[in-house]
């Protein structure tokens, strides 16, 4: 009953905040299940998952959803939000410190590159590194004022860009190479026009499913040229 308050308040607060938080949640239930977590774990995450943006309340809307890039003073303000977040899951008696510890770490990154204390490894918490990956697929593969949505392979490819240092490798590794396999049978359109449907993910080639199209099958690693441009359904 507390928690259903609370994220109402992120509601009222700002729609998109609300619905990432309930999106991250998912994406973090369904690594912790891949992890084998416990009924009890299971429920902590999901609680430090919809409270992990519990901070933004604090900052203002016009900064939340602006299309031009922020200023150092504005990004320093959106950097406050994980310790604002664990100041304010301090008023919830309910939650466990491991909790707190994911909403306040969720930024954080495995090669300390993170925010807000810049540790790394295994000073982050176990639920804050899960809710990392989450966070940044939900944003990736989520369409924003400032830019459009990517592809679920388009994202895999920017987890590559930035560097899978700055995540745990072994539950990056877990969560992509499941989370593509739901797309198995999804229509799809590619770079050249043509509309197929995804009909095998090569475990080692995650980003290059082979799409069939009027009868052919498509291995796209062969073809560096074609991608997937949307799922059309």
């Amino acid at each position: 009953r507390e928690m259903i308050g609370y994220t109402n308040n992120i509601k009222d607060n700002d729609e998109y905040t609300y619905n990432h938080s309930v999106n991250v949640a998912v994406y973090s239930l369904f690594i912790g299940s891949l992890l084998d977590l416990n009924k009890e774990e299971l429920r902590e995450l999901c609680q430090a998952a919809l409270l992990h943006d519990l901070g933004k309340s604090n900052i203002p809307n016009e900064i939340l959803n602006k299309k031009g890039k922020l200023t150092k003073e504005e990004f320093e303000l959106v950097k406050k939000h994980p310790l604002d977040g664990y100041k304010l899951s301090k008023e919830m008696p309910f939650l466990s410190e491991k909790v707190r510890y994911g909403i306040l770490c969720h930024h954080e990154r495995e090669d300390g590159s993170g925010y807000p204390y810049g540790i790394k490894g295994e000073e982050i918490n176990l639920y804050a590194k899960i809710i990392a990956i989450g966070d940044v697929y939900d944003a990736l593969t989520s369409e924003r004022v400032y830019k459009e949505k990517s592809t679920p392979f388009e994202a895999i490819e920017e987890f590559y860009n930035m560097g899978f240092e700055k995540f745990d490798t072994n539950i990056l590794n877990l969560f992509l190479k499941n989370i593509v396999q739901l797309y198995v049978n999804s229509k799809v359109e590619l770079s050249n026009g043509r509309v197929g449907k995804i009909k095998f993910i090569h475990p080692n080639k995650i980003t290059q499913p082979v799409v069939k199209i009027d009868g052919d099958y498509l291995k796209l690693w062969e073809d560096n040229y074609l991608k997937i441009e949307e799922i059309v359904g």
